[in-house]
């Protein structure tokens, strides 16, 4: 992924370019990569109300906590 984020206002204007790999992986393998460092709680990507996940949906927001 590349990315570019510029900010600008009266007097100056700031850019911030930066590349990163990517991987894909399922939710299941997200939460088995985790699972040995961290305590993971997988919620709905919803931002009126959070809810655990219902393991249909695309869109998650994964909480960890570490061991």
């Amino acid at each position: 992924m590349r990315l570019s984020i510029e900010k600008a206002n009266a007097d100056a204007t700031q850019v911030w370019n930066d590349e990163h790999p990517m991987v894909a992986v399922s939710f299941a393998e997200l939460t088995a990569l985790l699972t040995p460092y961290f305590e993971v709680h997988v919620f709905e990507h919803n931002y009126e109300t959070i809810i655990p996940w219902d393991n249909v949906s695309g869109n998650a927001i994964f909480v960890c906590v570490k061991r």
